[in-house]
């Protein structure tokens, strides 16, 4: 699994190499649980907004076993990768391996 970041104007690409863990399902169900709270709500606000790109590159963060900071995940990520994210997400949770 692989994901690219831009950092310090320098496009990086992260590896994961070990295999999927419980740990990961919990991390992902984290995530969910998290988003599926503020959905919840009545109406977004511009926090509820910046907690969920947070929560997700936290989760990203962590799913690459910290090789690259929160801050470097928000700051780096490409708005069309948040797919890539969702895809690491369903496979945390036991979903298929289609194209990664």
């Amino acid at each position: 699994m692989e994901i690219e970041l831009n950092i310090n104007s320098e496009t990086k690409k992260f590896t994961r190499t070990k295999p999927l863990s419980l740990a990961d399902t919990l991390l992902a169900l984290e995530l969910q649980l998290k988003q599926q709270k503020r959905a919840e709500k009545d109406s977004e606000t511009a926090k509820d907004l910046k907690d969920n790109l947070s929560d997700i590159c936290e989760f990203l963060s962590k799913f690459f076993d910290n090789q690259f900071s929160l801050k470097e995940a928000y700051e780096g990520l490409d708005p069309k990768n948040i797919a890539t994210v969702n895809r690491f997400v369903e496979q945390a949770l036991g979903g298929e391996d289609e194209n990664l």
